[in-house]
């Protein structure tokens, strides 16, 4: 992806959403004249229809040769042809970009948002504390920040607040190795736990004192015999 292209995308963001508030501003001011109008209508029928002659309660507007109708007119007609294109063409919900961008020395670098979440996903899993971990990446074009949200279990006898404290550490490190972010952006971690799980952890036995070694003069050297005249009986 080249720079061009990602600064297409950015302004393009930024263009749509420009847009879609303007829509909301135009529709909103149309709405509030046309009540405020039929407001007026209902309570004094008689001044709001002018110089006209009809019966009461009743309000008649002279269309033919009339510009301030005109302006009127045109200006729903281009609010309803607005409307449908932002319904067809802008208002359609955007899932989250496949890939996030990379500063490389040789220019900027796509990194498929799968691959990406699969190795934080092994890195976190890495740890004795995390039993599971589901990773998801945004990287909305046009924002200055890097979502990471992380939902992991634990085993039963685990300290939740160590494991997200390390779990956090690792993600971090990890998402770092793999992307190098342009200036002024920055990566946001937000870490779930949602449950226990998996086998407990092995707690550490102490260590048990080392027994002294034997003394060599202790040592079993079998059964002694008397040796030489000492003890010994000539049977004869």
């Amino acid at each position: 992806m080249s720079e061009q292209d990602a600064g297409g995308e950015v302004r393009g963001a930024k263009g749509i959403g420009w847009i879609g508030r303007l829509l909301l501003a135009a529709n909103v001011a149309a709405a509030v004249a046309s009540a405020i109008l039929v407001l007026a209508i209902y309570l004094a029928p008689d001044a709001a229809s002018g110089s006209v002659q009809s019966g009461p309660g009743v309000f008649r507007v002279a269309v033919s040769g009339s510009t301030t109708f005109g302006v009127v007119a045109l200006y729903a007609v281009a609010l309803v042809v607005a409307d449908f294109l932002w319904l067809v063409y802008g208002g359609r919900p955007q899932g989250p970009p496949s890939h996030v961008v990379s500063e490389g020395p040789g220019g900027p670098l796509r990194i498929a948002r799968d691959a990406l979440e699969t190795g934080l996903r092994a890195a976190g899993e890495a740890l004795d504390e995390i039993s599971r971990v589901r990773v998801s990446v945004d990287a909305t074009p046009g924002l200055k920040r890097i979502f990471l949200r992380a939902q992991f279990q634990a085993p039963e006898n685990a300290a939740i607040h160590d494991a997200s404290g390390r779990l956090r550490a690792a993600l971090a490190r990890r998402f770092h190795e793999l992307v190098r972010l342009a200036e002024g952006v920055r990566l946001e971690i937000e870490i779930e736990f949602v449950g226990f799980g998996g086998k407990a952890l092995r707690k550490a036995s102490p260590e048990e004192p080392e027994a002294p070694a034997p003394d060599p003069r202790e040592a079993f050297t079998g059964p002694r015999y008397p040796i030489g005249d000492e003890g010994w009986r000539d049977p004869e």
